[in-house]
């Protein structure tokens, strides 16, 4: 009933974090005058975003779809995975036109989406009727907490671009590593196979032109990698008589 001074820039807080569509706490800093960037999160702690994120959810789902509009000729080159397939497939069968035909296509295969959870490798966008055939799935429910690149990089819900290349390598880096060690145990290198040869599989499909020198210095290292771990294993199976 009655707020203090301070108590009125946690209001004007709120007010912003709901209202506002861009850089929260960019407006919030400089309106506040906070030297470190951190100050401002004690004026967001513990306030309701959930409707500011389903909207700019909506947003992004959105922005990625019209993407995939304009750059249709490109899904071999910038998009893989099994939402650009169900993309360019609902746009060829539709043959839309007008941009008021685009925007009808774009809620349709926008109202089928269900959640969509970006990570570093791949985009994943399960849709109605997909989700039950998601790689992560059990029992027919999805578990998005389980996301790996051997999951994720073959899933009929992922979107995945030129730019998560970085993001693959950086995931499978450690593998590779690993690997490479002389004193490494290939039964337990094993596991790795999987997510390895995913990642060389999508990497070797976004290569381009302008990404080849060092996409090539990857691909080259999965492929020793996976020669590597096979050659242990071969090693193993002849040592302690094992297929």
């Amino acid at each position: 009933r009655y707020p203090s001074p301070h108590a009125f820039r946690h209001i004007w807080a709120e007010a912003v974090l709901t209202r506002y569509q861009g850089d929260v706490g960019a407006v919030i800093r400089h309106q506040f005058c906070h030297l470190d960037g951190s100050f401002f999160m004690a004026y967001l702690r513990d306030k309701d975003a959930r409707g500011l994120m389903a909207s700019a959810k909506i947003r992004y789902l959105n922005s990625i779809v019209e993407l995939l509009f304009i750059e249709s000729k490109q899904f071999d080159e910038t998009h893989l995975g099994g939402f650009s397939r169900f993309v360019r497939k609902a746009t060829q069968l539709t043959k839309v036109k007008t941009e008021s035909e685009v925007l009808a296509l774009r809620e349709k295969i926008t109202g089928r989406v269900i959640d969509i959870q970006p990570s570093r490798f791949a985009v994943c966008i399960p849709r109605d009727g997909g989700d039950s055939r998601a790689k992560c799935a059990k029992m027919g429910s999805l578990n998005p907490q389980d996301a790996k690149p051997e999951f994720c990089l073959d899933c009929i819900n992922a979107w995945i671009t030129e730019g998560h290349i970085r993001g693959i390598w950086q995931t499978i880096q450690p593998m590779v590593k690993e690997a490479m060690q002389p004193q490494g145990i290939g039964f337990l290198l094993e596991s790795h196979l999987p997510a390895l040869t995913s990642s060389w599989r999508r990497i070797k499909e976004l290569r381009n032109a302008r990404n080849r020198e060092s996409v090539d210095r990857i691909l080259s290292a999965i492929e020793e990698a996976v020669d590597s771990i096979k050659a242990k294993m071969k090693v193993e199976a002849e040592r302690y008589g094992y297929e």
